[in-house]
């Protein structure tokens, strides 16, 4: 099942750094966040492209990194839960603001995951691109534009975890796809699985893979619910979310997922949960060994 490719990149993943949570502080210091790390440096930064640079991070500060993501963005998710779980019991509400927040469920989702697996999409301003360029080496005099930028997990060695960076166009919300597709496609096509397994984590990757058009992105769902059909926060919504939020209350994606499934109207709103529900027991799947 997909849930299960995800959780052996994670701890493939976790592996290539000689993770282990007891060795680790439990403070969760946000500036052990991320982004609050990297722009904290004042060493090992190099600027190496246009739009480009990379750092070099000691591996205890990274798995500290690790660490510290997944305790709040776990923790996200679980509230994200919540608020689902308050939707489904309001029978006003309309099924197309819980479909919106089921979404931002397998977002957060897939932003963590992302993140363990070596992708980090970052939003640098001007003020902190500026911070980063005064402690940067930039022997080849380039510039550093503020915007999107992905971190990508590079190498280890003797001085410690590469990353590097490049400014990408991208939305976040289609960067965060663009990351799982990438690692999910080609670790998906190592071993083979059963019929059942097979057609659902090739369903999978056809709802995540943007240069597979027959199923939308589960970020171009999003924005037709919320933003580019007002008619869906009808009841003509409601209908349309049906099974979707049947999938919800039941728990049977796996059921849904293992049949052969066309992107009509009901479909499409219903692989937003099936998204969601599989990514988040990836990561349940995983916690126990990245935190304590």
């Amino acid at each position: 099942m997909p849930e299960f490719v995800i959780r052996d990149l994670i701890i493939s993943s976790l592996k290539d750094t000689d993770y282990n949570p007891d060795n680790l502080s439990t403070s969760k210091s946000v500036a052990n966040l991320f982004k609050n790390y990297i722009t904290a440096l004042d060493e090992n930064i190099l600027i190496v492209d246009t739009n480009a640079f990379e750092v070099v991070l000691d591996i205890n500060d990274y798995n500290q990194i690790i660490y510290t993501e997944t305790y709040y963005g776990l923790m996200r998710i679980a509230r994200q839960g919540n608020a689902i779980l308050a939707l489904l019991k309001d029978e006003n509400a309309p099924k197309a603001w819980l479909l919106v927040t089921v979404y931002y469920h397998a977002f957060f989702c897939a932003h963590l995951i992302s993140r363990l697996l070596g992708r980090y999409s970052c939003y640098f301003s001007n003020e902190e691109m500026t911070g980063i360029k005064s402690f940067a080496d930039n022997p080849g005099k380039r510039e550093l534009s503020y915007g999107n930028y992905v971190g990508y997990y590079s190498s280890y060695g003797a001085e410690g975890i590469k990353i590097k960076f490049r400014s990408e166009g991208d939305r976040p919300h289609h960067t965060a796809w663009k990351n799982l597709n990438d690692k999910f496609s080609v670790a998906s096509m190592r071993n083979m699985y059963d019929g059942k397994r097979f057609s659902r984590i090739q369903l999978f990757k056809k709802i995540i893979d943007d240069s597979v058009r027959k199923w939308p992105l589960p970020s171009e769902i999003r924005n037709r619910w919320n933003y580019a059909d007002i008619i869906l926060y009808s009841k003509k919504g409601d209908e349309t979310a049906s099974e979707f939020v049947s999938m919800l209350v039941n728990s049977k994606d796996l059921n849904w997922a293992s049949r052969k499934v066309n992107p009509d109207p009901k479909n499409i709103a219903t692989s937003v949960a099936f998204i969601s529900s599989t990514l988040n027991r990836s990561l349940e799947a995983s916690k126990s060994r990245i935190l304590r």
